[in-house]
């Protein structure tokens, strides 16, 4: 689990005490400009690049005590960062923007050129991977926040092997979920139980999606689809996921524990929960 990184310099306290006023100034106007930029969007609907956005910021304080290369620079990654995100976001209301398809076309160009690999294709699998593991790390926050809030010492999982296997979700989601690493959210939700003192436990949940939570009736059919189970031995009608989820419990605190639980009429419709923000979202006009 990465947490931080530091860097350590080696020098004397006046070197020192430069430094730390330039990156404040560097930060200040890093933040300066993306503001500005964004009240832009705001208040005329569209992207305000660099050239535009200099003469509305080169008065500022913060620029004019840093070097002009170095305050220039700073600009430009504000101007960079953002170009890219107005770029998707754009694409995006078009219905252009898809990650698999500007893929294979670039594989294509690539194959007719014989070569294996461009700096376009890196930079689109960085690009994924980061927006990957960014959503990994908030939906782990999101579980284990929610665990110390609750006082929930146990959190148990099933080993998810060969889950995308079989799948029939239609042709896009069916690609998307091929693309989900369960490998990388099950090391990084042990390693934050593990920071935190929670109990981390996986179990086999082989036939728990099949078996009646109930009466223990192993039968496919009893899952009429995605979201109900229907038990035809004793009749139990229970959301399909809540089954799964009592007989995964099952394996690891005993028959004891889940009849208590339905007895006490405690489990709800499991909630969809959006634990990252959307882009449409962050660009919303903040309240005066």
């Amino acid at each position: 689990m990465y947490l931080t990184q530091k860097n350590h310099i080696r020098c004397n306290k006046k070197t020192y005490k430069i430094l730390r006023i330039l990156t404040r100034l560097s930060k200040n106007l890093y933040n300066f400009t993306l503001y500005t930029v964004k009240q832009y969007y705001f208040n005329n609907g569209k992207y305000l690049p660099y050239e535009q956005a200099y003469h509305l910021v080169k008065h500022n304080e913060n620029y004019q005590l840093l070097p002009s290369q170095v305050a220039q620079q700073t600009m430009k990654i504000v101007d960079r960062n953002m170009g890219s995100f107005f770029h998707v976001l754009n694409e995006r209301k078009k219905g252009n923007y898809n990650r698999h398809k500007e893929k294979a076309k670039l594989q294509s160009i690539y194959d007719k050129q014989g070569i294996k690999m461009g700096k376009k294709m890196a930079w689109l699998l960085r690009k994924r991977k980061n927006v990957i593991n960014n959503f990994m790390n908030q939906a782990v926050n999101y579980i284990v926040k929610y665990c110390l809030s609750k006082r929930i010492g146990n959190i148990i999982i099933g080993e998810l092997k060969e889950i995308k296997n079989g799948m029939n979700m239609g042709k896009i989601n069916n690609q998307n979920f091929q693309y989900i690493p369960y490998g990388l959210f099950k090391q990084k939700l042990k390693s934050k139980c593990e920071y935190y003192g929670i109990n981390y436990i996986e179990v086999d949940e082989a036939y728990t999606s099949q078996t009646c939570s109930v009466c223990g009736d192993i039968n496919r059919n009893n899952r009429k689809h995605r979201g109900l189970y229907v038990c035809k031995k004793c009749g139990n009608v229970m959301n399909a996921d809540v089954n799964g989820a009592l007989n995964i419990l099952k394996k690891v605190a005993g028959e004891s524990v889940v009849r208590r639980i339905l007895g006490s009429g405690l489990v709800n419709r499991p909630v969809r929960i959006r634990v990252v923000i959307s882009t449409t979202k962050l660009l919303t006009k903040p309240r005066p």
